[in-house]
């Protein structure tokens, strides 16, 4: 179980990042989160990614420690976490939720694997 928590885990950390290399051209009207707004502001797309590299990496170990503790179910709570911003990237902002995807009417997984199996976009 801890294995599939930290798969999820890690997972919708890489799919987010794709989304976020794949739409580098817009992300700085889309961003939402206001952290992520001043980082590409800072320096770029690119510090960005990097910084959402490092931070799960570092998340990643850190539920690894804590599966083995009796913390573990915060693990599930990132889980959790991580699975509901699979469905809001995926359904709200695929669906018109926002302008993000209004490009196209593929859902974000599909423009993921594509561009990470089938060609460059």
């Amino acid at each position: 179980m801890n294995t599939v928590m930290l798969t999820i885990i890690s997972i919708v950390s890489i799919f987010d990042l794709v989304l976020s290399h794949i739409h580098r051209e817009t992300l700085l009207e889309m961003e939402q989160n206001p952290v992520g707004t001043l980082l590409i502001q800072t320096g770029g797309v690119n510090l960005l990614i990097g910084v959402k590299i490092v931070g799960t990496v570092i998340a990643v170990i850190a539920c690894g420690f804590l599966c083995k503790t009796k913390y573990r179910p915060t693990v599930f709570v990132v889980t959790v976490f991580q699975v509901l911003l699979f469905f809001y990237l995926n359904f709200d902002i695929g669906m018109g939720g926002s302008d993000i995807h209004a490009k196209t009417d593929k859902f974000p997984i599909t423009r993921c694997v594509e561009f990470l199996f089938f060609k460059d976009l």
